[in-house]
């Protein structure tokens, strides 16, 4: 393991989390090195993502591996390597381990807000988003107004599944959030 690249981390842990095997000493070998001595500092967005969605998924709550990628996500200027997946996966990581991480959520909120990225959100990110955000508890009504112009944008509705609309209602009503408009079009 000591030799590892990130990505190679990256891949064992979503292949394990893929398959449901949740083999504790292999994620604990993992998650030590990923905190070898600036060893995070050489990932990029999308292996931060992956294991974070990789732990999430077999429910593996190791709160200093979460802090250590929370730090790198909210690093000088890393944040913006991240795509619409990055966001969504990362933020529901965070909610699936009920890791309220303020901070890292505001930042992830921030990211997911700015105009260019915002348009490129894929119905499921935005309902995963969206999902982090109300399990949490944290709410951003800038967010949801931002999430709710994306979700009624032309034709994206039209690409969404049964589950993500319910997903956009649900985030709405757990955060008291009443957006008649969005309600409408759902």
């Amino acid at each position: 393991m000591t030799t590892f690249t990130g990505q190679e981390v990256a891949n064992t842990a979503w292949a394990y989390a893929k398959l449901g095997v949740n083999h504790g000493a292999l994620m604990e070998a993992l998650s030590e090195r990923a905190m070898q001595g600036g060893f995070l500092s050489t990932w990029n967005a999308q292996e931060v993502a992956t294991v974070a969605w990789a732990y999430a998924t077999l429910g593996h709550r190791d709160e200093l591996l979460m802090a250590a990628l929370a730090n790198r996500t909210m690093g000088d200027g890393f944040l913006t390597t991240f795509k619409p997946l990055d966001v969504a996966n990362t933020a529901w990581a965070y909610a699936t381990l009920r890791i309220k991480d303020k901070a890292l959520m505001a930042a992830l909120a921030r990211r997911a807000m700015q105009a260019d990225l915002l348009a490129m959100f894929k119905p499921q990110e935005l309902a995963n988003a969206g999902w982090a955000y109300a399990t949490l508890g944290l709410r951003s009504k800038l967010l949801m107004t931002a999430l709710a112009w994306r979700t009624m944008e032309e034709q994206f509705l039209s690409t969404a599944k049964s589950q993500e609309v319910a997903m956009f209602a649900w985030t709405y009503a757990k955060l008291a959030i009443r957006d008649e408009a969005l309600m409408s079009a759902l």
